[in-house]
């Protein structure tokens, strides 16, 4: 077999130039940033070109497979199984971390986490910031990882610590002085590679592009969301659009509030993110905090509208409950005591308290 020629700068802004780059002339690029094969300035006018022109969906695929080649292994018991639930962040907005704070309540009920995620770039309000806030332990060694894995239902994958070769590209990023290729496929690359995922975006062009990824990673099942007025997550102030991947083929529809079981909230009046990504906010939300899950209803309408994905988790499209039965599901949860509530699959049993989470012992979910 003949040898891939190596490829300059300037060949990769021809190509970039003339259109979507080939997945072999993307998987090339990719590999030459994370390998340090161009500067910070060079590897920045590559970086510029691909955004202002606008990455495909192929593209950050192959950026994403280029970035997987190269993390760190992770056990074996968390690889190929559970759910990631992520936003790709840029949004601007000064809103709580929703999406960390779903992850743990997704882990509560006895559904798998495989959580990706990061600091944030310019302030600290990303998930790992929100975690740290809490004081949970994320930087396990891989044989605690498992354990925790197996009796809460929960694994943390801290992006720098499982992306070594991100290093590689962090002056090219900041050179570039703008959203990347990188910011789109580095929030997909989670190590466990998990066949469900709930992911946000705050841009209904950049969530269409990401669910075609999310496809070309393999995913069974996925949710993209980009919800009103530009938010991550489901939105209680308006409309949230959404795309879904099942068995290959790809759907989208918008839901309103009303569909998924909350009242209408004035966004302005929505609890805003503190320094560090809202645990503050979200506290009151965790099963460890104030006595159980009970919150106010300022707050508790962002997390109960995020209970639908439970549809994802078990792998069941849960036709004809898709949005309205499931939130109020998950407005019950919140409002029952630590330690008494019922476990929102239809189960006659409680959830039981263990450890941070509170776990749902339904064989069901």
């Amino acid at each position: 077999m003949v040898g891939r020629v190596p490829m300059e700068r300037n060949d990769y802004l021809d190509g970039i130039q003339c259109g979507p780059m080939s997945d072999e002339q993307a998987r090339a690029c990719a590999e030459s940033l994370l390998d340090g094969k161009f500067g910070d300035e060079e590897g920045a006018t590559i970086l510029v070109a691909l955004a202002e022109r606008g990455e495909s969906a192929a593209e950050i695929t192959a950026f994403a497979n280029a970035i997987l080649a190269r993390a760190v292994a992770p056990p074996d018991v968390v690889v190929g199984g559970g759910i990631d639930l992520a936003g790709t962040g840029g949004s601007g907005l000064d809103r709580f971390n929703v999406s960390t704070t779903a992850a743990l309540l997704t882990a509560s009920l006895g559904a798998k986490v495989v959580k990706h995620g990061n600091r944030g770039s310019r302030q600290p309000n990303g998930s790992f910031d929100f975690l740290e806030q809490l004081q949970m332990p994320f930087d396990l060694a891989p044989e605690t990882m498992a354990a925790v894995y197996q009796q809460a239902d929960l694994a943390l994958f801290f992006a720098r610590a499982w992306h070594p070769a991100m290093a590689a590209v962090v002056g090219a990023r900041k050179a570039a002085g703008r959203r990347t290729i990188f910011n789109l496929a580095a929030p997909l690359c989670n190590p466990a590679s998990p066949p469900f995922q709930v992911l946000g975006a705050s841009d209904g062009r950049v969530a269409e592009t990401l669910i075609q990824v999310l496809n070309g990673l393999g995913r069974e099942r996925a949710l993209v969301m980009c919800g009103h007025p530009g938010i991550e997550d489901f939105s209680t102030s308006g409309s949230t659009e959404l795309w879904e991947l099942r068995d290959g083929e790809v759907s989208s529809w918008t839901v309103t509030p009303e569909e998924l079981g909350v009242a209408v909230a004035d966004y302005e009046a929505l609890p805003r993110g503190d320094r560090f990504g809202g645990p503050g906010t979200a506290a009151p939300a965790l099963p460890e905090r104030r006595g159980g899950l009970g919150v106010g209803a300022s707050d508790r309408h962002q997390y109960v509208a995020g209970f639908p994905v439970q549809q994802l988790l078990a792998g069941q499209p849960g036709d004809g409950d898709r949005h309205g039965d499931r939130g109020q599901r998950g407005a019950g949860l919140l409002d029952q005591p630590a330690g008494s509530r019922q476990c929102p699959a239809g189960g006659q049993h409680v959830v039981h308290q263990q450890h941070a989470h509170a776990r749902c012992q339904c064989v069901g979910m």
